[in-house]
């Protein structure tokens, strides 16, 4: 099985990404950052132009620097790990919770099973940016680092939740159609017990199909950052400040996790162009290696599903031949 993933490169290429950014952007925080030196905020070029900050990704490659001067590689480097960990972290109790509620709600009375669907039809048809905007997630006091994970938990508790019943009512949904099957009602006709039924049965069925929903909702999840970025919600919170020259507040954020980069620098896009869209371009790469994953993932469950098919008619071929043989020998 191990081999077989083996020579899905789409597959490997995806799941290293992953992985070579979370951990490049570890080591930049805790060991890289104190040895890079500062970028100089003037230089003069090769003819005696004077230039200072924001550089753009042609004069510093590959994506410029901001108005402070400070590095957009790695700054979105930097902020891989908390984007990344908070897509993957809620995309994982997403699925859990709503599984497990899935479960249940395929079990449940008539009525319930009605009223949970049409309040789940809320999260259908109003945006999920727009409820969880209404939500206290936003922070802008810097209270150390306890505030800091608190304000983080209280996010992953919203960004769960708000998932869960549209998710809930879509894998109990996936759950009747399975139970509608021949096999399922002569199991239950035998009388075999809803566990035995599930266990054997519906969950051998449901759980590619929970597996691969996994890979979309990182998607997703990543999809509302940008979106929770436009409405000053960062992962982690931010901070204001005033610029008195300008007579402007400027909105930071204290994780630099992409969608945050974006929200704060948005008005950089007409300006200097290259702030907004390098941590625009990490998403949009991290997107489609998700979905790359994902269609991989796809293609190789349902290659397994006829490989087990096929292995299945050969062992029966073995085992018809081995009981001819057996009646040949029987019968001299």
């Amino acid at each position: 099985m191990i081999k077989f993933i083996l020579t899905k490169k789409r597959l490997i290429l995806g799941i290293l990404y992953f992985i070579s950014l979370i951990l490049l952007s570890f080591f930049y925080s805790f060991y890289l950052k104190d040895h890079i030196p500062p970028i100089k905020r003037f230089y003069r070029d090769s003819l005696g132009v004077l230039h200072s900050v924001p550089y753009s990704p042609t004069q510093f490659p590959p994506f410029g620097t901001d108005r402070g001067g400070v590095n957009l590689f790695w700054k979105v480097i930097e902020g891989a790990k908390y984007t990344i960990g908070v897509v993957l972290i809620v995309s994982v109790f997403q699925i859990l919770f709503s599984t497990i509620l899935g479960v249940a709600l395929s079990n449940s009375f008539v009525l319930i099973r009605k009223t949970f669907a049409n309040f789940a039809q809320i999260f259908y048809y109003i945006p999920t940016v727009l409820i969880i905007s209404f939500l206290p997630m936003a922070s802008y006091e810097w209270g150390g680092v306890h505030q800091f994970l608190a304000i983080i938990e209280k996010q992953l508790i919203i960004l769960i939740g708000v998932a869960i019943p549209a998710l809930s009512l879509y894998v109990a949904n996936e759950i009747d159609v399975i139970m509608k099957k021949e096999f399922i009602v002569s199991a239950s006709i035998l009388g075999g017990s809803k566990f035995f039924i599930f266990r054997k049965h519906v969950w051998p069925n449901i759980k590619g199909k929970v597996f691969l929903l996994f890979f979309q909702q990182c998607s997703q999840v990543m999809i509302l950052l940008t979106q929770l970025g436009i409405f000053n919600i960062f992962i982690g919170g931010g901070r204001i400040t005033n610029d008195p020259l300008m007579g402007t507040n400027s909105v930071y954020s204290f994780s630099n996790e992409w969608a945050g980069l974006m929200g704060a620098n948005r008005i950089e896009l007409f300006i200097a162009p290259w702030i907004v869209l390098a941590p625009l371009f990490m998403f949009a790469i991290s997107i489609f290696m998700m979905n790359m994953i994902y269609k991989q993932m796809e293609e190789l469950m349902g290659e397994t599903k006829i490989k087990v098919k096929v292995e299945k008619k050969e062992k029966e071929k073995v085992k018809q031949i081995d009981k001819n043989w057996f009646e040949i020998a029987k019968h001299g």
